[in-house]
């Protein structure tokens, strides 16, 4: 099968209609939810070319207009009402999409209740229906989440100040947030799966599957100019409850600047989903954010749990930098709105616009996930033939990942996913 190409709006409509075919006829509110899957939810930055990115990143001033805007959200600041739930987090407000996905999730539970009577408590092999699913890869939506470094991290390479580096960075890292958060649940990687990608400023983004349990992506981004490497990987593990699923992330993140080497190191908050079955179905982040650069002693610890003084709503958060145990910094925000650091606004969702990534479906790696059949069944609109192949898939991942295991007993080798530290950059 051909690997996936871009579509067009007027494609995207006729996938709808093939997409609906296939779905049962007890089924008439899953369209909303197809529909919300196959059409993209943000306006993104516009520039002629690459080198018009490159010189607005580095002289970037706000603007009059954004200035203006800031001082009158200052004391009040902006929240995307149609998605923000009133008190934390975003929510998800249609009311047909949240039907749908919880008449999935209970389908999810009865799979797990007959796999239990059968006497297995294998529960890893029972598939998550893919009519749930968006037709991209979690690799592809790792790579996504880098879409606000063109801007901010292309600015961090090429100044001197590893303060103002160190706030950058930061804010790379959380305003992509507003963007990526999300209620629709990308395909798992399959083992050995990867996915490459190429920013509107010739950014190249890579990332490779490479365990099954625990489910570890590695990724590695690089601007054309190599001023700056970002690597490190994903490791997630869940815990359900009676009405939530927390996302946990043990993985890390780096980011190592050619300049002068300075290296920042950060890890990943939690993410809770509550009301799966019943009350209000939206996200949270919970937890904290830990920001290092040993070197030059720099630290920025960021709470998002509630409880801090002047707290308008549980999304906002609050932290500081430190430089060898001093403060330099103070850091307020909204992980769904907006960031400061010492009353100065860096990011904005009202005027600050993601930047978009090509992902390469015709790579010449066969592993590549623009070739993987399910995915392309489903963007096709072949929803049982797509759930068919992704469960032969799952059986291919598994026997693949037992003979690794053999592999590397019988060498007397170790597993161990790093934080890359030996990486060449």
């Amino acid at each position: 099968m051909q690997s996936a190409q871009n579509y067009t709006e007027q494609t995207k409509s006729l996938l709808l209609e093939k997409y609906l075919k296939d779905l049962p006829a007890k089924a008439p509110l899953d369209k909303q939810v197809i529909f919300q899957y196959i059409t993209d939810d943000f306006d993104y930055a516009n520039f002629p070319n690459a080198e018009a990115i490159k010189n607005f990143a580095l002289s970037w001033q706000p603007s009059a207009q954004q200035v203006e805007i800031f001082d009158k959200n200052y004391s009040c600041p902006p929240r995307p009402l149609n998605r923000a739930h009133k008190d934390n987090g975003w929510e998800n407000k249609n009311k047909q999409m949240v039907s749908a996905l919880r008449s999935i999730g209970k389908q999810v539970v009865v799979l797990i209740g007959k796999k239990i009577m059968s006497g297995s408590l294998n529960l890893t092999q029972i598939s998550f229906p893919i009519k749930s699913m968006i037709p991209k890869s979690a690799l592809e939506k790792a790579l996504i989440s880098a879409c606000m470094f063109p801007l901010y991290m292309n600015r961090a390479a090429h100044i001197d100040d590893k303060v103002e580096r160190m706030k950058l960075v930061i804010t790379a890292c959380i305003s992509n947030f507003h963007y990526n958060q999300g209620f629709s649940k990308p395909l798992n990687p399959i083992l050995g799966e990867t996915c490459e990608g190429e920013f509107e400023d010739g950014t190249q983004a890579y990332a490779e599957q490479i365990s099954h349990h625990p489910p570890v992506s590695y990724f590695m981004i690089k601007p054309k100019d190599n001023s700056y490497t970002y690597y490190g990987n994903y490791n997630y593990s869940s815990k359900a409850y009676m009405n939530s699923l927390e996302l946990l992330n043990s993985g890390s993140r780096n980011v190592y600047f050619k300049k002068d080497g300075q290296k920042i190191t950060y890890n990943f908050a939690k993410e809770t989903y509550s009301g799966i079955f019943w009350g209000a179905l939206k996200i949270e982040t919970k937890g904290q954010l830990i920001f290092e650069d040993k070197q030059n002693k720099l630290k920025a610890i960021i709470n998002f749990e509630k409880g801090f003084k002047q707290q308008n709503y549980g999304d906002e958060f609050a932290g500081e930098i430190t430089q060898d145990g001093k403060c330099v910094s103070q850091i307020r925000g909204s992980y769904i709105s907006h960031i400061d650091f010492d009353n100065y606004r860096y990011f904005d969702y009202q005027t600050a616009k993601p930047f978009k990534i090509k992902i390469n479906n015709n790579s010449i790696l066969e592993s590549d996930q623009g070739y993987r059949k399910d995915k392309n069944w489903v963007l096709q609109g072949h929803i049982d033939q797509a759930q068919k192949y992704k469960e032969e898939l799952e059986g291919i991942q598994r026997e693949d990942a037992k003979k690794r295991k053999n592999y590397i007993q019988s060498h007397h080798l170790k597993e161990k996913y790093d934080n890359c530290e030996d990486i060449n950059l």
